[in-house]
């Protein structure tokens, strides 16, 4: 798979080969989850949210929800996309898991990385919203906690999909949370499928608890830190939000971003 961004033309394998793939998401959207089976495989190099820490701890950052510690150091957006372009040895692809928000939006061609395929995974509004909320809620330990411009995520996540499609002349793909959830098999194998990663069954499994390089933790990977599979939909603390219960500003973040998801779901891989 060959494309164009900028001009430039990308290959959505690196000089060895392999399959290079990003997971594009919003926050609450079971993204950590899929990374964690993406991790069981044994043979696939995974990066986690190498932008995201750009945006909130870089020396770049534009995010202030962290802005009382240092930056980190090397951690420009060039230096994310210099670690993701960089070789792996020993491995049969990469996978990145990411936020489309956590992209600087005057520069973002520049910041993609080259030999990389896009894909998206989306969520309903209702949930990922309410669970963004009430994890805020924990970990700030407020009844009334911050949410930045674009935290939601959704409606950036749309503006990154639109751009990868305008400029290769693809429809990215695009998988619904509910849909992976209610039957995570042939959802992995086809996702595997598309990108050109070997599907296995252990992806389907792992042991509960946490992941070296996950540096975000408390309720924001409270769930899938407990868990050891992907859970069923109904197993969620959101599985169906009263909507009528959040403040009213959290009730418009979800209706501003419910066109933007269901464009995507529109075009979603079915089950």
């Amino acid at each position: 798979m060959c494309y164009v961004i900028n001009n430039r033309k990308r290959k959505s394998r690196d000089a060895s080969g392999i399959p290079k793939v990003i997971l594009w998401s919003a926050p609450r959207c079971v993204s950590t989850a899929f990374e964690r089976s993406m991790r069981e495989h044994g043979g696939i190099k995974a990066y986690h949210e190498l932008y995201t820490s750009a945006a909130y701890e870089g020396e770049e950052r534009f995010y202030p929800r962290y802005g009382d510690k240092p930056p980190t150091p090397n951690s420009k957006y060039s230096d994310v996309r210099q670690q993701l372009e960089s070789s792996v040895e020993g491995f049969q692809g990469v996978f990145a898991k990411e936020h489309a928000y956590a992209l600087p939006k005057t520069r973002r061609e520049d910041a993609l990385p080259d030999g990389y395929s896009h894909t998206f995974l989306i969520r309903m509004p209702r949930k990922s919203v309410a669970s963004l909320w009430r994890a805020a809620i924990k970990n700030e330990g407020s009844e009334s906690p911050t949410i930045y411009d674009g935290e939601i995520g959704i409606c950036e996540l749309l503006e990154l999909f639109k751009f990868i499609r305008d400029s290769t002349g693809e429809t990215p793909l695009v998988i619904d949370a509910d849909d992976l959830l209610n039957d995570p098999a042939p959802m992995m194998k086809k996702y595997c499928d598309y990108v050109g990663f070997e599907f296995k069954e252990s992806m389907l499994h792992w042991k509960a608890g946490s992941v070296d390089d996950w540096d975000f933790e408390g309720d924001w990977y409270d769930t899938v830190m407990k868990s050891t599979g992907f859970l069923k939909p109904d197993q969620l603390r959101d599985v169906d939000p009263d909507v009528s219960t959040l403040p009213q500003h959290v009730q418009q973040f979800i209706q501003e971003a419910e066109p933007g998801y269901q464009e995507m779901y529109k075009l979603r891989m079915k089950p």
